[in-house]
């Protein structure tokens, strides 16, 4: 049987990781990149970055039900041609926070788009971020 957490608990986690990620002078960011997911956390090595957003400062909007609401993400421009398959959070310092999976919609991977193939010099709209705890 897997571990479960109360709503509390749930919220005091997304919350830890909502003020980790707003550690540092500037904003966070979520970066997508090509390439294996690193063993370790933001280990990049041959991974490609194809597409920086960055995050606002608080970046949460709300946290409730263990799952965080990110504050919109504004709009970026795809810088090198690839397919996504993973991303990783920075804080404000560059530090890595959290890293997760990208996939298609329906994947049920931690980052879902309309397409993993994405073509420099397209630009990217999120819609809705949310981290979920557990």
């Amino acid at each position: 049987m897997s571990m479960r957490y109360s709503v509390d608990v749930k919220n005091a986690r997304a919350q830890a990781t909502a003020n980790k990620i707003d550690v540092g002078a500037g904003a966070g960011s979520l970066t997508i990149y090509s390439g294996e997911l690193p063993v370790t956390l933001g280990n990049i090595t041959t991974q490609t970055a194809i597409l920086t957003l960055p995050l606002q400062k608080p970046c949460a909007a709300i946290i409730e039900n263990g799952v965080t609401t990110l504050a919109a993400i504004a709009e970026q421009m795809v810088m090198v041609t690839g397919t996504a398959t993973w991303a990783l959070i920075k804080n404000g310092d560059g530090i890595p926070v959290v890293d997760l999976l990208v996939g298609v919609n329906g994947s049920g991977a931690d980052i879902e788009l309309p397409t993993t193939d994405l073509i420099q010099g397209a630009f990217i709209r999120v819609t809705a971020g949310q981290i979920s705890e557990a």
